[in-house]
Order: structure tokens, then C-alpha cells, then sequence
């Protein structure tokens, strides 16, 4: 494997922008004492939180070995050498990371990529706007992409079973399987008085019998050119953090058109020649 053929994040950024941080933190909601709390606007449902730890360091560093130099990434902190060279010694086509410290990233007017909308970064630092970002991100929003999704309910003509999922959730939290009114009325208690959840609830109905779960990464471009990174698959109970080679392409209708948008990092992931690395952004 060459370095010539591998597509990094930083060049995937590079065709927008063609100066940019990219910032690898999560924002939280429950959270506290973690630099990007989003407690005032941008919630997200990831109750109860993960340790501090896991926010800091554990979920940005999936985004590392892959990274590239293309464009520095900005975070809490950075990793140690040991593990620098790990990452070299399994991915050695790909170039080492550069990293800057979060202050220096974010004193100067050069635009910070982000996964998600962050409360505590100014609104003229995200390279898209946080507003639109969140928003474009909700899971109420696939109502106006024009792809197939479950039915949406109404809260007044609900049947049973259905899906119950806060409308902006990550980790695996805030998505319930409720049977009867019995366990909606404790859900929605546990949803809104237990974890306080000012965002909105999404009411979708469940489809049974479901096998596979194939999730399809792409990386949107300023644009509106789609890359197709890859195809993640698993179980409802099982989900894998590896992207590989999928065998169902003609199962999916890859003539997608894309409107222009300032929309461009939605699912920032990366794949080398037909070899393609490890990745986890989903929301």
C-alpha cells in the first residue's frame, strides 16, 4: 500500500477547505466538567454519560491512525508516542498525525471541523454553521431527505409496537423498544424527568424481523459530490466498528443526487486503495 493511493481525513477536508482544523471530541450533554457540554442549545441525548476519560481521549483517538497531516487536528489531549507507533506499525501508508493544543486552535480565524454542533466553540469557528450542522444531523430531519425511513407517528396515533429515540442521541442511548402504554409512560418519564431531555422525541414504527443492519458511509463534499467510504453491517445487537468491502452493491442505487449545500462533514471516515480502515461516527 502506497501513501499516494490512501484518502486520509485531512485530504478529504483539504477539498473544501484549504486551511481547517479538525476536532475529533464529541460534544455531551450530562457531562460535567467536560470541556464540550452542550447543556444550553445543540443537546445530546447520552444518558448517563460516558467517563471523561472515554470523551477525551478513547472516542477522538478512532479518529488518529487516519487522520493524515493534511490538516491539524485540535483536542484535550494528545497521544503518547507508544501509541503513535502502533498505529504507524498497522497503517505506515498513512502519515503521522499533526496535533495542536485546543487554545492555539481555536485563537486564530481558521475554520475547525468538526462531528457535531459544539455550544462551547463561536459559531464563526465551526466550518459549517452549528445551526444547520445540528439540525442536518437530527433524526426528525430524514423526513425532508426524500430516502426511505420507518414511519413517523404521531404522538396522538401511536401503535405497537414502536421505536422511541430522542431526536439526537450517540453512544448507543436513546433509542427504546416500547410494547404497550405501560412502558411508554415509563420511558418517556425516564426520558424527561430522570435524564431532564429538553431535545425532541422521535415516535417511529418498528419493523420486525430484521437481520442485518447495513449502515452507508459517505463523506459529502462542499459541492455536493458524495465519496463513498464504505459499508459498516451488523445485527440489531451486534454492531461492528469496521468499515469493509460490501458485497450488496446492487442492491443500493448509487446514482444519489446531492443538492449543493454548506453542509461537507457529516460522517468524516477513510479508506485506503480498496482497503478500508476503522472508523465509528454515527448518529
Amino acid at each position: 500500500m502506497s501513501s499516494k493511493n490512501v484518502v486520509t481525513i485531512g485530504r478529504l477536508i483539504q477539498k473544501c477547505l484549504k486551511e481547517a482544523y479538525f476536532l475529533p471530541q464529541k460534544p455531551s450533554s450530562y457531562s460535567k466538567g467536560y470541556r464540550f457540554l452542550n447543556d444550553r442549545k445543540y443537546w445530546v441525548y447520552d444518558c448517563p454519560p460516558s467517563p471523561l476519560f472515554f470523551d477525551r481521549l478513547l472516542s477522538p483517538f478512532r479518529h488518529l491512525p487516519a487522520a493524515g497531516n493534511e490538516v491539524p487536528i485540535i483536542m484535550e489531549c494528545k497521544p503518547e508516542s507508544y501509541l503513535q507507533h502502533h498505529w504507524k506499525q498497522w497503517l505506515p501508508a498513512f502519515p503521522s498525525v499533526v496535533i495542536k493544543s485546543l487554545d492555539e486552535g481555536l485563537q486564530d480565524d481558521v475554520p475547525v471541523v468538526t462531528t457535531a454542533a459544539l455550544q462551547g466553540i463561536p459559531k464563526q469557528k465551526h466550518s459549517v454553521h452549528p445551526d444547520v450542522l445540528y439540525e442536518l444531523q437530527l433524526k426528525s430531519s430524514i423526513l425532508n431527505v426524500g430516502v426511505p425511513y420507518p414511519r413517523h407517528m404521531d404522538t396522538n396515533a401511536i401503535s405497537y409496537p414502536c421505536a422511541v429515540k430522542a431526536d439526537m442521541s450517540t453512544g448507543g442511548r436513546g433509542s427504546w423498544l416500547v410494547k404497550n402504554e405501560g412502558e411508554m409512560s415509563a420511558t418517556l418519564r425516564q426520558i424527561k424527568e430522570m435524564c431532564n431531555w429538553r431535545g425532541g422525541i422521535v415516535f417511529q414504527e418498528f419493523i420486525p424481523g430484521v437481520k442485518e443492519v447495513p449502515s452507508f458511509q459517505f463523506h459529502l463534499h462542499k459541492s455536493g459530490e458524495l465519496f463513498w467510504v464504505g459499508t459498516t453491517s451488523g445485527d440489531l445487537m451486534d454492531f461492528p466498528g469496521l468499515l469493509e468491502q460490501w458485497t450488496g452493491t446492487s442492491k443500493m442505487n448509487m446514482n444519489t443526487s446531492c443538492k449543493k449545500s454548506s453542509l461537507y462533514q457529516l460522517k468524516i471516515t477513510f479508506k485506503s486503495g480498496a482497503t478500508l480502515a476503522w472508523s465509528h461516527l454515527r448518529f
